[in-house]
């Protein structure tokens, strides 16, 4: 395994606030920022994940704003690293007009909607942007996404005490490398991007670096704007 290049130091003492607050670690943190360090794609579920998944005639899903923030630090410390924005895309198998909305709005890469089955959606992200395995972080919740268990290599699964029989599945094959203590509506993504980037080990500096030095601000978000939402439906 390619040796991490971030500050392991920092970054695995990072790691100890989330497990200490009841996170679970399925595979050790070390093993996790080694991974970290060739990812450049970061998918995201949409329902179960941004929201508890309710839903109804009158109302589609929805989000909440410290979600939109949750993948902002993560795109801004992954620039200050590697001097280039992640890959961002949401798969989701809905037709969901909340989620194409928020994904404009964030300037995200890539939305791929309407494929129930989610293998379709990954093979069409990895073709997209010439991805491998190696290079995917995958943030998912529930039994229809095994598809993005298994075509990644740094999987969050989104924990929810109403399925005890489908996580410790997940926990005992191996399909995830880290389960949230959040539950929706709780942030978990927040939970999950508070996680990278401390595994990135620059937290601090890219939460002070914000107000601090503005100049290298305004390249990162002047770069954020410029992102034109791909949208790929069924």
């Amino acid at each position: 395994m390619a040796k991490s290049i971030f500050k392991s130091d920092v970054a695995l003492k990072s790691t100890t606030v989330f497990e200490q607050n009841g996170g679970t670690f399925v595979t050790p943190p070390k093993n996790m920022i080694q991974k970290l360090s060739q990812i450049h794609c970061f998918v995201f579920d949409w329902d179960g994940v941004f929201n508890d998944g309710r839903k109804s005639k009158e109302t589609s899903s929805n989000f909440a704003e410290q979600d939109a923030m949750s993948l902002h630090i993560i795109r801004y410390a992954y620039w200050k690293i590697h001097g280039k924005l992640p890959i961002i895309a949401i798969i989701t198998g809905a037709d969901n007009e909340t989620a194409y909305s928020f994904a404009k709005r964030e300037h995200l890469t890539l939305v791929i909607a309407g494929f129930k089955d989610k293998f379709e959606s990954i093979e069409i992200l990895k073709k997209e942007h010439t991805l491998g395995t190696n290079n995917i972080a995958t943030i998912f919740d529930d039994i229809i996404d095994y598809p993005l268990a298994v075509s990644s290599a740094l999987r969050f699964l989104v924990k929810r005490s109403a399925s005890p029989l489908f996580l410790e599945y997940f926990k005992n094959n191996k399909l995830c490398d880290y389960i949230t203590y959040s539950e929706q509506p709780n942030y978990p993504v927040r939970e999950i991007a508070e996680l990278v980037v401390g595994m990135m080990g620059n937290f601090d500096e890219m939460l002070i670096s914000r107000f601090r030095d503005k100049e290298t601000y305004k390249k990162f978000w002047e770069l954020r704007q410029s992102v034109e939402t791909k949208i790929i439906k069924c």
